[in-house]
């Protein structure tokens, strides 16, 4: 009797992901910043403000501290503002339910938007550079 070959072909969500993780990858700037975000979107279960997403507050503190180290009216803070709308709008919208985590990668100057809906949750972070920060 022969062992039957495990299939190494990826399902169809699986290929999606692998094509995603390979651009974002390859996606550099070097006019504008490249936003990863990586957030905790699960309501708090208890203390005074239960159903609160409190890490919101964190990315948008995050968001802050990038926006005061660029210059104003130049390319790099025109794409970050566009980008900083754009994150915004998602997280104030009603698609996180039913959602832990979500990753964002961002770049208005390149034409990168990538938002991922995971049912695992992240350590939230943002940061800001040449290139997507890929875990």
């Amino acid at each position: 009797m022969t062992a039957t070959p495990i299939t190494t072909r990826l399902g169809p969500d699986q290929a999606r992901l692998k094509e995603l993780m390979r651009r974002l990858a390859e996606a550099t700037s070097t006019e504008a910043p490249i936003l990863s975000v990586y957030l905790d979107v699960r309501p708090e279960a208890h203390g005074e403000q239960p159903g609160a997403r409190p890490q919101l507050r964190v990315v948008r503190d995050r968001l802050d501290d990038i926006a005061d180290g660029l210059e104003p009216h130049t390319a790099a803070s025109d794409s970050f503002e566009a980008d900083r709308r754009r994150i915004e709008e998602l997280l104030e919208s009603e698609e996180l339910d039913g959602t832990d985590g979500i990753a964002i990668f961002a770049c208005d100057r390149i034409g990168l938007w990538e938002a991922i809906r995971s049912n695992a949750d992240f350590d939230t972070q943002v940061t800001a550079g040449p290139t997507a920060e890929l875990f």
